[in-house]
């Protein structure tokens, strides 16, 4: 990759890299601002659902939060049934094609990109900008393809490539739990940079069944990372999660057999040649196995039970709630999304050929 910048992406290079002392922040400010918080939310705790209706609890997002402080009066008031068109949805999409270009392995034309993130997001049952996109004929795709590959050729002007040494992650969820946990405060950070944690203590429980009233979960940071998140990264093997039972004892600290062997990574790559996710053209060299029946409830590290998916699908699988299921003999591939009754499926193009022939 290039070192050359020009002036716009040198200056964004520049600060990044700032070598001014930071701002002295005391360790104890977390918590300072934490107690503030709970201390706030004293008059409206008879409100909030108690810990048995915990799986009901208020949920406040990252978006909900900026249109109350832009203009709490409208917001109060009701904003109306909101609706996509080609002017609001060319941010989703140019979104969606800088988060597809940063773990790209070769660069593509930013119309090739707005092209795949338009599919990607049109495919996408459970986004409803898909009824939208799918709605445009031939010319308002173009007209939309054209203006959102200006948009994203503006960016790429202004902001550096990013480098694989920054350790690029797009779209980590975060989140911040308050009143007993009553209250999750959730939001996702577009582009982070840097090293994710590599160590999380974590009890049975809760690695299995998510959060409950004695959930234990450490990750070194001040910040909750969501349990789906970490199913993901330790299915990543991109933390080693050390798993305590209830009296304290650590059951396990990470288990050689979570991890696809070289041999199944090239059974994987003989049948698929991108993604197994219906419909997706990442090559299945940007791929991650992924355990259909989750490796932390049991499911086995073997051919019947691994997929390869890409970064934005084992999200979903992970953390968006998708349900797949695989037919070990046809490797047929059924996928059914949150909030949808359609089922959508896949068949390897290896699989389907030597079936056909």
């Amino acid at each position: 990759m290039s070192e050359s910048y020009n002036p716009a992406q040198q200056k964004v290079i520049d600060m990044l890299g700032k070598a001014e002392p930071r701002p002295d922040v005391p360790p104890s400010l977390a918590d300072e601002i934490r107690a503030d918080l709970e201390q706030a939310l004293l008059p409206v705790a008879h409100l909030l659902p108690d810990i048995a209706t915990y799986e009901n609890r208020f949920y406040l997002s990252k978006q909900s939060l900026t249109n109350a402080l832009s203009c709490e009066g409208f917001y109060l008031n009701g904003q109306g049934p909101f609706e996509w068109t080609s002017a609001n949805c060319k941010g989703t999409i140019v979104h969606k094609a800088i988060e597809v270009s940063i773990n790209l392995r070769h660069p593509m034309p930013p119309t090739d990109l707005v092209e795949e993130s338009i599919s990607r997001l049109s495919n996408d049952a459970g986004k409803s900008i898909s009824e939208f996109l799918i709605t445009l004929d031939e010319f308002a795709r173009a007209e939309l393809v054209g203006e959102c590959s200006a948009l994203f050729t503006r960016f790429t002007e202004c902001f550096p490539p990013i480098k694989s040494s920054w350790i690029p992650q797009v779209e980590s969820s975060l989140a911040l739990n308050l009143s007993n946990n009553r209250i999750r405060i959730g939001g996702k950070v577009d582009l982070a940079l840097g090293k994710p944690p590599d160590k999380v203590i974590i009890d049975l429980k809760t690695l299995q069944s998510g959060i409950h009233k004695h959930s234990l979960v450490h990750t070194g940071t001040e910040i909750d990372v969501p349990i789906e998140t970490i199913r993901r990264i330790a299915c990543e093997a991109k933390i080693i999660p050390i798993v305590l039972g209830n009296d304290g004892i650590v059951l396990d600290v990470g288990r050689s057999s979570r991890l696809a062997t070289r041999h199944q990574r090239r059974a994987l790559e003989s049948m698929h040649t991108t993604c197994a996710m219906p419909h997706c053209h990442i090559p299945v060299s940007q791929c991650q196995p992924h355990h259909i029946a989750f490796w932390n409830l049991g499911g086995a590290t073997d051919m019947a039970n691994l997929i390869p998916l890409c970064t934005e699908h084992h999200r979903c699988a992970h953390e968006g709630g998708w349900k797949l299921s695989l037919n070990a003999t046809t490797r047929e591939l059924t996928v059914r999304e949150p909030g949808s009754a359609r089922l959508r499926t896949s068949i390897p193009e290896s699989v389907r050929v030597r079936s056909s022939g």
